[in-house]
């Protein structure tokens, strides 16, 4: 997990214990835990338990970004796909032109238009 992904899971995590306090009621209880581990000599589970969360609100994150990029990418080839077909039909368009031996519309648009 690299350092921005760090920061985006932590900030998530405030952000859910923003939006639900209740999910983290246990948060008292783990302070506890914590304290009669240290007490005992115990090496407290603490770590453990927040590197397991922060690294399910990473992959959490992960798939939103995957989703959002897959849908991102699901629109640009829509977009080149019908740009090709306009392509395409300009090229039909253009050699239909020249079969039939009317010469070309010039104007603003053609690149045979005359400058300036």
């Amino acid at each position: 997990m690299n350092k921005e992904s760090m920061v985006q899971a932590f900030n998530e995590w405030m952000r859910k214990y923003i939006e639900e306090p209740n999910e983290f009621k246990a948060e008292f209880q783990t302070v506890i835990e914590f304290q009669r581990a240290n007490a005992n000599g115990e090496e407290p589970t603490y770590g453990d338990n927040c590197t397991a969360y922060l690294h399910k609100l990473d992959e959490e994150l992960t798939k939103a970004n995957l989703k959002r990029l897959d849908g991102e990418l699901e629109q640009d080839i829509s977009e080149a796909q019908a740009q090709a077909k306009r392509d395409v039909a300009a090229e039909a368009a253009k050699k239909r032109l020249a079969e039939s031996g009317q010469p070309r519309p010039r104007g603003r648009y053609n690149e045979e238009s005359p400058s300036g």
